[in-house]
């Protein structure tokens, strides 16, 4: 039929080829900026980061049902948006939280728990046709079907889970006890729409191609990690809800796999993860160096923790190449904790300059916590004296009888002074205000 003359001048988005329908889609709806930090990244907001949407152009998804269903196909595959939700108590579920504002990461939405407005329940909820994947966290042995009041819940770009999930592997240090051993992490892959229906748009989630793309960051940042599921949200029997199996086992493999490295072998990963955090401690970005040092001193903590440990190395003669590698260990220990302790200070006088009590108080806590394991490594006696060797012990001794300089027992002390200094100047302020 031939077109009549009052749609001869008419453009129909429609009519355009779907190829080039996609490429405008992308443009308008999968271009979120990734947020823009200041060189010295030490001052974050202590509130939590929240993605710039007026960014995007919502608009376009309601034109019409044919460009809705293209629209959101698109905005699926472009974004990958991962919910993550954590079933804990009040105290872990506020470590989390405390933990996201400390990152920076930019959250999509948040429930009523991260916000305090129960209203944005709703607006997390108008998400669930976008999400490409649910990462559930329970202290108990299964997820719960419903969530209360002490769940925490937030929305993800895909982009921003590989940073979140590195410091969750630190969580066994972090106060978030049996975050490995003993909590139970649920992975589940959205291959049907929010109504159970299969979708076309969706079935791409399950190939072995993005697979691999979504859970490339559990496979690279979890290990030890027990209780570990990964499964789809329809029947295995559906075609819609199938996983590549191949993808899945390599996954679980790599998760829950605990890697048995020598000491010489743990001695170089942590030498090389001090020395990149210097590196980027001295460049300004503080933040990154910080994820060093803390990684390495996981990897101590993981090595001392070792059923071994104590047999191979503590209980060898004094001379031995075997206490001489702990002895090495328990100085690098040391010099980590410090730098934390430094970058926590960096933090501390930032909030004292912009009169933030609340985050002073909690960032000058951590700082004396790094402080107090730097001085457990030089077993500093109750008078405040860093303790001989040959007055010590060595028999269970993890610092294989190392002692740090004069130098070194300086700084520590210096940043003892320093840290209580900032904290008794708050509070004279306070009391001098009333």
């Amino acid at each position: 039929m031939a077109a009549s003359s009052s749609d001869a001048g008419v453009f129909r988005f429609t009519d355009l080829p779907p190829e080039i329908r996609n490429q405008v889609y992308e443009i308008l709806l999968c271009s979120f900026p990734p947020p823009q930090y200041p060189d010295n990244d030490d001052r974050l907001p202590s509130s939590g980061t929240w993605l710039d949407k007026s960014q995007i152009s919502a608009s376009i998804l309601r034109a019409n049902r044919q460009i809705h269903d293209e629209a959101r196909a698109v905005v699926i595959k472009g974004n990958l948006f991962v919910q993550v939700e954590c079933h804990m108590s009040i105290d872990h579920s506020q470590m989390i939280r405390e933990l996201m504002a400390n990152l920076g990461l930019p959250i999509v939405v948040g429930d009523g728990t991260w916000t305090g407005s129960w209203d944005d329940n709703l607006k997390l909820d108008r998400y669930k046709p976008l999400r490409a994947m649910t990462y559930a966290i329970s202290s108990t042995k299964a997820i719960p079907d419903t969530w209360s009041g002490t769940t925490l819940r937030f929305l993800l770009l895909h982009r921003e889970l590989d940073e979140f999930l590195i410091e969750l592997a630190l969580a066994d240090d972090a106060g978030l006890v049996d975050f490995a051993n003993k909590m139970t992490h649920q992975v589940t892959i959205h291959t049907l729409d929010s109504t159970g229906a299969g979708k076309t748009d969706r079935e791409f989630l399950g190939t072995k191609a993005v697979l691999q793309r979504l859970l490339a960051p559990f496979a690279k940042n979890y290990e030890g990690v027990k209780n570990f599921v990964i499964k789809a949200d329809g029947p295995k029997e559906s075609s819609n809800g199938k996983l590549d199996e191949e993808v899945i086992a390599s996954t679980l493999a790599a998760v829950k796999h605990r890697p048995q490295r020598s000491m010489s072998e743990t001695l170089a990963v942590v030498h090389e993860l001090k020395d990149k955090g210097n590196a980027l401690f001295k460049a300004g970005k503080t933040r990154m160096a910080s994820k060093h040092w803390t990684r390495a001193c996981s990897q101590i903590l993981q090595s001392r923790s070792a059923p071994q440990f104590a047999k191979k190395f503590v209980s060898k003669p004094k001379d031995s190449s075997e206490r001489r590698l702990i002895r090495e260990l328990a100085e690098l220990s040391f010099q980590l904790h410090l730098n934390l302790a430094q970058h926590g200070l960096q933090a501390v006088h930032y909030a004292y300059e912009d009169g933030d009590g609340w985050r002073l108080h909690g960032i000058s806590t951590a700082v004396l916590a790094y402080l107090q394991k730097s001085a457990l490594e030089c077993s500093i006696s109750e008078t405040g004296v860093v303790m001989p060797a040959k007055d010590v012990d060595d028999d269970g001794d993890l610092t294989g009888g190392w002692r740090p300089t004069n130098a070194q027992t300086a700084k520590l002390w210096f940043r003892f002074a320093r840290c209580h200094r900032y904290c008794e100047e708050w509070e004279d302020a306070c009391t001098a205000i009333g």
